[in-house]
């Protein structure tokens, strides 16, 4: 199993990786670092720049974060067998529910007691959709892997406890007589 550290050297060493899978762990503790890096960020820039909601600082780590937080879900979904698409379709889905919730919240301000009653449906519509994808999206990253291989490659080397460096699991001799892994075979095809 991977450990916080490795996850986050992982997170950062493969920062435009798409392609392959994740671990749970990988993913979980991704996840930490970036919401304990975030409050420390949030109070840093609350004492330096007296701001209350995002500051420069966390900002600045949210764009530094956003694509290999990203690429990072996109393996988790590979690593369960599903597309990476599927990333797309939530932050669409997001998309469309923040603006039924907007729309909800200037129905509910008008003056109209038609307006009020369209205003909740639209918002409480909007709340639905929202909580939907997130609810999904969590319980496809708390899924177990696929054990072997799937279309989408071989789990992933940490899956096991090993890494990259010392990947022993399937080993065969090639022709030329010099030992590779199952993974390093695949990755040099």
């Amino acid at each position: 199993m991977v450990t916080f550290p490795q996850a986050v050297a992982l997170g950062f060493r493969r920062y435009f990786d798409f392609k392959g899978r994740s671990t749970r762990a990988e993913f979980w503790w991704w996840q930490l670092f970036g919401i304990l890096v975030s409050i420390f960020l949030a109070i840093v820039d609350v004492i330096s720049f007296g701001t209350e909601s995002s500051g420069p600082l966390q900002s600045l780590f949210g764009l530094a974060t956003f694509i290999p937080g990203l690429a990072l879900y996109v393996r988790r979904l590979h690593d369960i067998g599903k597309t990476g698409w599927w990333a797309l379709w939530f932050f669409l889905i997001s998309i469309f529910a923040v603006a039924l919730i907007t729309v909800g919240i200037v129905f509910l301000f008008t003056e109209f007691n038609l307006h009020v009653l369209i205003g909740t449906l639209i918002l409480v519509s909007g709340m639905i959709v929202f909580l939907s994808a997130l609810v999904v999206g969590i319980i496809w990253a708390v899924r177990k892997g696929d054990g072997g291989e799937n279309r989408f490659g071989p789990p992933s080397p940490h899956a096991n406890g090993t890494s990259y460096a010392n990947d022993r699991q399937d080993t065969k001799r090639d022709d030329g007589g010099e030992r590779r892994t199952g993974y390093s075979r695949r990755r040099q095809e």
